[in-house]
């Protein structure tokens, strides 16, 4: 448990921080008339609830889902189980996670671009900055709060999903230990 909890960690939540930056950024940058239809969108992973979520993701991964069946069908194997391998549950937990969590990182994001400084980006187009100039030099910098908020969040987060299973497993060792002293 401590392994996947990490692995997890450490996977998932550089990549939740990028595609929610991403997102906030292209949300940032499209025009008014469809930025609640995209925002609507963008948040519909947070708003599903874990256990659908998880429903959805077993479905898709049971040999007769979308993804087992098209995974059997590529390996010409129709008795592979995507379920019975534990790096390929790994993987698909590791998808899910970020698909469930890149929302919110897009929630702090998006209302962090939206307290940039707005003179000091135009003063960088009127003296020629390309759009990467100024998203690395001015943007970035701008937003390493926002960074740091949405990374210590998601790994108090993470942890604390997968603390009670540890626990669980660490009073079960004790207590076994203890019943056999007694």
């Amino acid at each position: 448990a401590l392994a996947f909890t990490l692995t997890f960690t450490f996977i998932v939540t550089p990549f939740v921080i990028i595609f929610g930056f991403l997102i906030a950024i292209t949300v940032n940058a499209i025009s008014s008339y469809l930025k609640g239809l995209v925002i609507f969108f963008s948040l519909l992973p947070f708003v599903v609830t874990q256990l659908i979520g998880a429903l959805v993701l077993f479905w898709m991964i049971d040999s007769r889902g979308i993804l087992g069946s098209a995974v059997q069908w590529l390996a010409s194997d129709p008795n592979l189980s995507l379920k019975a391998s534990t790096g390929v549950m790994w993987v698909s937990l590791i998808i899910y996670g970020i698909w469930h969590a890149a929302p919110f990182a897009f929630v702090i994001f998006y209302a962090g671009l939206q307290t940039l400084p707005q003179d000091q980006i135009e003063a960088a187009k009127i003296d020629g900055a390309s759009d990467l100039v100024i998203f690395f030099q001015i943007m970035m910098p701008l937003a390493k709060p926002a960074v740091v908020t949405v990374a210590i969040i998601y790994f108090v987060w993470i942890f604390n999903d997968f603390m009670w299973p540890l626990i669980s497993v660490s009073y079960t060792h004790l207590r076994d230990h203890e019943t056999r002293h007694d």
